[in-house]
């Protein structure tokens, strides 16, 4: 999925990607609290995480500019029960060298276009409270702020809030 003129190319992921999505994943881990994992898992995690994806419900995309992958998003389950297949919560993450690009925005557009086609009932993001940045991005595309938990983590020496948001896919 190639816009003409555009250099990005938009795609699903396949496991040739892995090493790329944890080199972008492993900045976000390492520098900042949008992931509150400590430390990157190994590549085989994220080769098993790109085979969780590659279902209609629950893709994973990715933007590629001369053969780099230089952002990723997904759909995923948003709880382990069954019960819950109609929402799914999402992750966009983009290389911090190509972000205010627009390759986020685009990213997202996909994630909201895949959980439409797969009638999906809702998308929830779960952000750091601090993460205003985020917070906007997804107020831009529909989601509220459904809930708030207090200081149910721990990163970068301090407790961090979980702000969770959604997005609601009526047809």
């Amino acid at each position: 999925m190639k816009q003409k003129n555009d250099p990005i190319k938009y795609r699903y992921a396949t496991i040739a990607d892995a090493e790329h999505i944890r080199g972008i994943a492993k900045y976000y881990i390492d520098r900042t609290t949008a992931s509150w994992r400590y430390e990157a898992q190994d590549l085989a995690s994220y080769e098993e995480m790109v085979r969780r994806h590659q279902k209609p419900n629950r893709p994973m995309w990715v933007a590629e500019i001369d053969g780099q992958v230089v952002g990723y998003s997904c759909l995923s389950d948003f709880r382990a029960p069954e019960g819950y297949w109609p929402c799914a919560e999402d992750s966009v993450y983009v290389h911090p060298d190509f972000t205010r690009q627009g390759i986020g925005h685009r990213l997202m557009k996909l994630l909201i276009d895949s959980a439409h086609e797969a009638r999906l009932k809702a998308i929830i993001a779960a952000i750091d409270g601090t993460n205003l940045d985020s917070i906007e991005f997804h107020r831009q595309y529909g989601f509220y702020e459904c809930g708030r938990l207090k200081q149910i983590a721990w990163k970068q020496n301090s407790f961090r809030d979980l702000v969770l948001m959604q997005l609601d896919l009526s047809e």
